[in-house]
């Protein structure tokens, strides 16, 4: 279950906002924006990215998916890159993440989304097992669809030996991300080759 981060410091402000910058409703995810004294003002000589990063008026978007509740409770939820919207609904990866490495036979679990012609995007499981043959791919889908909503579930898992790690450890979902797309633009590639042939 996720926990709260806290509320606010003293002189900074927080909050939630749509793709419109607009405040979301308490406790719905939108990302999350931070103002304070002593926050940076600009990135030195790139304007580019101070543009990217910062609102004209002196908001830092985090880049984070965030709720906020009513007593002003901050929980984090995702990196906004790495959110799947499937059929219009937000998948937070880590939500699924957690609910596959609850599984004995999971010794590491990494999601992303996959090009989907009717959803948009669909849920991947890239799964290292404890042992090869621990756990299958519809034990593993069943074990996720027990536990938490329907759209959420993965609708592909591939097991691996390991996943690709940065230099601090952390799985890079950007490759994983870059492959699966990758493999579907090569699949509308040959497709239309076949029809155009």
């Amino acid at each position: 279950m996720l926990e709260s981060a806290g509320r606010a410091s003293w002189s900074t402000d927080v909050r939630a906002v749509d793709e419109n910058g607009e405040d979301v409703v308490e406790g719905t995810a939108g990302e999350f924006l931070v103002r304070s004294d002593f926050m940076l003002r600009s990135y030195w000589a790139d304007e580019a990215a101070t543009a990217d990063a910062i609102t004209a008026d002196g908001w830092y978007r985090s880049g984070d998916m965030a709720t906020i509740d009513e007593d002003g409770l901050v929980t984090l939820r995702d990196r906004k890159r790495d959110m799947i919207i499937t059929g219009g609904l937000n998948v937070y990866p880590t939500e699924v993440e957690r609910v596959c490495a609850e599984h004995p036979a999971v010794r590491q679990v990494a999601v992303v989304g996959y090009p989907d012609e009717t959803w948009g995007e669909s849920v991947m499981a890239y799964i290292v097992p404890s042992e090869p043959g621990a756990v299958s791919e519809d034990e593993l889908i069943g074990w996720v669809r027990e536990r938490l909503v329907g759209y959420k579930k993965p609708r592909r898992v591939e097991f691996r030996e390991s996943l690709p790690l940065g230099s601090t450890g952390k799985v890079l979902k950007k490759e994983l991300r870059a492959a699966l797309w990758a493999e579907a633009v090569a699949a509308d590639a040959a497709t239309s080759s076949l029809h155009n042939g």
